[in-house]
């Protein structure tokens, strides 16, 4: 099976995907704390979130690419863990350990499994596969 192409505009498209992802996460559990919500903070927070998942994006399609698997479920097996641990980059570790403590580690991060691997699948879709010469 060919290899699926670099797509730069899929590219930014995932990572802007992911910040949007952790904002809309991100806003509600907010807005029930009593905390000074700072916009600045968050959307700052937001667009390193989408950036470490495009970087992770980025650097796991790299080595697909040069090992030759072009299938999509290995990209939905890429997006998946990469919207996971930018997703956890942006918690506290204090939320973190909080999380641990009560077991639901699963519980928090199924959504953004889920969401991540269907953004992988998405993102090999518009990019389509590597045509080989006629």
């Amino acid at each position: 099976m060919p290899p699926i192409r670099t797509d730069r505009a899929g590219l930014c498209l995932l990572a802007a995907g992911g910040a949007v992802f952790i904002f809309l996460c991100t806003v509600p559990a907010l807005m029930t704390l009593d905390l000074e919500l700072h916009m600045d903070a968050l959307l700052l927070s937001c667009l390193t979130g989408g950036l470490v998942f495009g970087g992770v994006f980025v650097i796991g399609h790299a080595v697909l690419r040069r090992i030759g698997v072009g299938a999509r479920a290995a990209y939905a097996a890429l997006g998946a863990p990469g919207l996971a641990i930018a997703y956890a980059s942006q918690m506290r570790p204090v939320d973190l350990e909080a999380i641990a403590e009560q077991g639901l580690v699963a519980y928090f991060f199924i959504l953004p499994v889920l969401v991540g691997a269907g953004m992988g699948v998405l993102y090999a879709f518009r990019a389509g596969r590597e045509v080989g010469e006629d």
